[in-house]
């Protein structure tokens, strides 16, 4: 049984990593007749991280027109990591540190104004709290650490 987020009548199957998981979801699809004589389009999109600091964009395309006419198009894109860090993103991450920031913040005063300090350190949403800011500031740290040495590095 396949989903059906599409309100025009399509179908999603995601893929798995591995080549055998590959092989044995596309012969389930082929036995169970995915494509049939109503199908007009497949659409095959993925994407590939190359360590050097790019990501490969794919979509592929094959068309089944009503008269029978079969046609192909694809799209290959290859994007630098270090475009990932254009200025709109750099203003989207700060607006979220401050606002993350800001959070931190009124956390601290909770914690000050709370009379129990002991009962506020053992409610876990408080530390789910401070896991969250944790790690937002380490995927800021690292982002930005990534970007600004694919950025030096790729001028080479």
């Amino acid at each position: 049984v396949y989903t059906n987020p599409l309100s025009t009548g399509g179908y999603v199957v995601n893929l798995p990593v591995d080549q055998s998981l590959i092989t044995q979801k596309l012969s389930e699809l082929q036995n169970s007749s995915w494509i049939d004589l109503q199908t007009r389009v497949v659409s095959l999109e993925f994407v590939l991280f190359n360590p050097n600091g790019f990501y490969g964009l794919s979509t592929m395309y094959i068309e089944w027109t009503p008269i029978g006419i079969v046609s192909t198009s694809y799209f290959f894109e290859i994007i630098p990591f270090g475009n990932l860090m254009q200025t709109e993103t750099k203003l989207l991450l700060i607006l979220i540190a401050v606002y993350c920031f800001g959070y931190f913040i009124q956390e601290v005063f909770q914690f000050f104004e709370t009379k129990h300090k002991l009962d506020f350190l053992k409610d876990p949403f408080n530390w789910i709290d401070f896991g969250i800011f944790f790690f937002y500031l380490l995927q800021l740290l690292v982002f930005t650490l990534v970007g600004y040495y694919t950025k030096y590095n790729s001028d080479t």
